[in-house]
């Protein structure tokens, strides 16, 4: 593939950074011989509901300065090539400029908003009075965004993009620490895409059963893992309040990986003596205790739901065995959620330091 222009360059590096597009093809618009080593026909797939879109970006390396023409679609998809907006509505058109950085990204994500439109026009005009239910109630959230796909057997496929927004980036913040601050700020909030599939052929129950999918920036992932899940869709589900549920889901599930990766951090601290954890979720964490000169493992297990439920440690010693490692659970675990880590970690160390005299003893009954 051609390398693009380079007076064309910054404006698509701008472009690409804003992490919305990729690029798949550049040609010239050059004669073919001598080969030509630079491009001004750029064909962009543009991310749109979690789906994309094709679109060619017509450059002139020879007159920079003359605004850009575009093709849309590739042929492939119907509802692409249906997409055919008159130039005269690009109001950035008018202010194209190779000395702004800007110009293309303003270009493009103008004819995003353009193909979004078409997308919601289509997706109202679907005869299923239970998801024109469903769109009417989230008309006035900022953001959404539809796609419209027809299936070769018949049935149409429509997807909606809800952002989710508002949610607090405290504990990414936390978590990622100074050196990931500027992309946690310029990362995108976290998005639902939720497929509803049309028969056209037959008679609607009114009842809905949405795939679902939660879509978060790559630094989210980089801090969070894959524990950002959307809720489950019940019979009795609508959008308007499915999103704020998945909302709330977000932000526990964000706090609980947060608090956990605290405490995981402060039995190293306190402990010393951490021989075991888990560096992807922080839902376990094994350190050394020992009695009268009896090595004893302490585990403590994170539920999914910590802190807003207690954690569980279990006692295993080393140096008693009946078929296996002998091993007990704590009964009572000192626990609030309302408790710092360094408290919680504290607490829980003093409830196992009183329980290892009646743990040792045990283990002697056991093996005996």
């Amino acid at each position: 593939m051609l390398s693009v222009a380079p007076i064309f360059d910054p404006l698509l590096d701008n472009l690409l950074r804003r992490g919305r597009a990729r690029v798949e093809q550049v040609v010239s618009s050059g004669p073919s011989f001598p080969a030509p080593q630079f491009g001004d026909r750029i064909r962009l797939s543009i991310s749109h509901c979690g789906k994309e879109f094709s679109l060619w970006v017509l450059l002139q390396e020879k007159h920079p300065e003359s605004p850009p023409d575009f093709i849309f679609g590739n042929g492939a998809s119907a509802d692409e090539d249906d997409f055919s907006p008159s130039l005269t509505k690009l109001k950035t058109l008018s202010d194209w400029s190779t000395k702004s950085v800007n110009s293309l990204s303003y270009l493009v994500y103008e004819l995003k908003d353009l193909f979004n439109e078409h997308q919601q026009l289509k997706a109202k005009a679907l005869k299923d009075d239970r998801i024109r239910f469903e769109l009417d109630t989230i008309s006035s959230i900022q953001g959404v965004e539809y796609f419209v796909e027809r299936l070769d057997n018949g049935k149409i496929d429509l997807f909606v993009s809800i952002p989710l927004l508002g949610i607090s980036m405290e504990p990414l913040l936390e978590a990622g620490g100074p050196s990931l601050k500027e992309k946690i700020a310029a990362s995108q909030a976290p998005e639902l895409t939720i497929k509803f599939t049309h028969d056209p052929h037959s008679v609607s129950s009114g009842k809905l059963t949405p795939q679902i999918s939660l879509r978060v920036s790559q630094v989210w992932t980089d801090i969070m893992g894959n524990i950002l899940k959307p809720p489950a869709w019940s019979s009795e589900s609508c959008l308007i309040d499915y999103i704020p549920l998945a909302k709330e889901s977000v932000e526990e599930s964000m706090k609980s990986l947060t608090m956990k990766r605290s405490v995981v951090r402060e039995f190293m601290k306190q402990t010393g003596s951490v021989v075991e954890y888990d560096s992807v979720d922080f839902r376990k964490v094994a350190f050394l205790g020992e009695y009268d000169s009896t090595p004893i493992m302490v585990t403590v297990s994170l539920p999914v739901t910590f802190p807003a439920d207690p954690p569980l440690v279990t006692l295993q010693s080393m140096a008693h065995f009946s078929t296996r490692p002998l091993s007990r659970n704590l009964a009572k675990v000192p626990w609030s959620p309302r408790w710092t880590a360094e408290e919680m970690v504290r607490r829980t160390r003093g409830a196992v330091a009183e329980a290892l005299s009646v743990f040792r003893k045990w283990c002697e009954d056991e093996s005996s």
